[in-house]
């Protein structure tokens, strides 16, 4: 007795192939999308811990921030926030992000454009001063002390960190870095100052910058709204930036939201 065999005509192949298709284009949008949510929650994570290290920091201080950057007080080419809290995050007092290779994950975003640096992200300098030798104080008329937790009494509303520009110089040890501080507020032209209840600009939607990373300071001590849709882009128009602030908690920031109230701090219980 013979067997009768049965296969796929060629349309029903087509037809299976169409739908399989189909699927992978319904479905991969949607796993990029989850792809990107979770690369976004993972950096507001590495900023809520970057908080925990800031506040365990100031505790040991008389509740005084550290430098956003300092080579006037730190030998070895200066310090920096992310160095000066590691020790109370990972118990390592020693660690260096001057070498390339004691890369931290903690202080990298996952949406990072370059994916090489080891800091992507940048302090607000009124909050977290920059003391450059022989320049002095970056930042505007900060000046001359670090800043006391004590002083802010609008810590939910107050920047402290954010996501920065990276460099994107073709080689060096530099590549995809941020600078410790977004001192380029307002493009460096000052005009960015302590909080005060009686200012009319408070409410006022920030100069958000070119949205760019680049080979200049200016574009790695900037926001970068890397997040969000097409933010990745280098100069888009659109996307968002995550913020830690004062208080501990970090949130995502879309474009046209940030006014000068959230990057302007208190100043002795102003």
């Amino acid at each position: 007795m013979s067997r009768k065999t049965t296969a796929f005509t060629l349309i029903e192949l087509l037809v299976v192939i169409s739908i399989i298709a189909l699927l992978i284009g319904i479905l991969l949008p949607a796993l990029g999308a989850a792809r990107n949510t979770a690369r976004d929650l993972k950096c507001l994570a590495n900023q809520r811990q970057a908080g925990i290290g800031l506040h365990a920091y100031a505790s040991e201080y008389d509740q005084t921030l550290p430098p956003a950057f300092d080579n006037q007080n730190y030998g070895n080419g200066g310090t920096g926030w992310s160095v000066l809290i590691t020790a109370y995050l990972e118990g390592n007092a020693n660690f260096d992000f001057s070498t390339l290779e004691q890369r931290n994950e903690l202080f990298q975003c996952p949406q990072a454009a370059v994916s090489e640096g080891r800091l992507h992200y940048g302090a607000n300098a009124w909050v977290l001063p920059v003391a450059f030798s022989p320049v002095g104080y970056r930042g505007g008329v900060l000046a001359t002390k670090l800043y006391n937790i004590d002083w802010e009494k609008r810590a939910s509303d107050v920047m402290w960190i954010a996501d920065a520009g990276q460099f994107t110089q073709n080689s060096g040890p530099d590549l995809g870095d941020s600078f410790a501080a977004i001192d380029f507020l307002n493009q460096g032209n000052g005009g960015y100052r302590f909080f005060s209840a009686a200012d009319t600009d408070n409410t006022d939607v920030i100069d958000e910058g070119p949205n760019s990373d680049g080979p200049t300071q200016a574009a790695a001590s900037n926001l970068r709204w890397r997040h969000g849709s097409g933010g990745k882009e280098s100069g888009s128009d659109g996307g968002a930036v995550n913020f830690l602030f004062g208080d501990g908690h970090a949130s995502s920031n879309v474009r046209g939201s940030v006014m000068n109230q959230n990057v302007r701090p208190a100043v002795s219980g102003g």
